[in-house]
């Protein structure tokens, strides 16, 4: 694994001119990123962490009673709301499965999906090659 420098910016606008700079790539949550960095997939300068920004987290209801799930809810926390199991049922079960609970404290809510890393899964999934 290549060094590189942490960056925590204080707000979404920082972050987004950070990660418009060549070489950098966003941290939030990790977990697949750290492979990606072992197996010199990617190679940044510097890591963007968004874990801390205000705009990324929380689980809102909006005025017209839909729902809001910041880019960096966490899994649980969302299927685990009591209004989110009340009123989108579909939304906590679709999270919750006993087969999941691995993935209970997964932050990454907004882009949950295959790990880049995962080479064979990314093969058997079109939108991932």
């Amino acid at each position: 694994m290549n060094s590189f420098e942490i960056l925590k910016p204080a707000n979404l606008d920082s972050a987004m001119r950070l990660l418009a700079r060549p070489h950098h790539a966003a941290l939030a949550g990790g977990v697949d990123l750290l492979d990606l960095l072992k197996q010199r997939i990617e190679e940044p300068r510097a890591l963007v962490d968004l874990n801390e920004i205000a705009e990324l987290q929380g689980i809102e209801r909006t005025a017209d009673g839909g729902l809001r799930l910041g880019a960096l809810a966490r899994l649980g926390d969302v299927a685990a709301h009591p209004w989110v199991r009340e009123l989108f049922a579909a939304i906590a079960e679709a999270i919750w499965p006993p087969s999941a609970a691995i993935c209970c404290n997964v932050r990454d809510a907004g882009i949950f999906a295959i790990p880049r890393s995962c080479a064979s899964r990314r093969a058997a999934t079109p939108a991932m090659r």
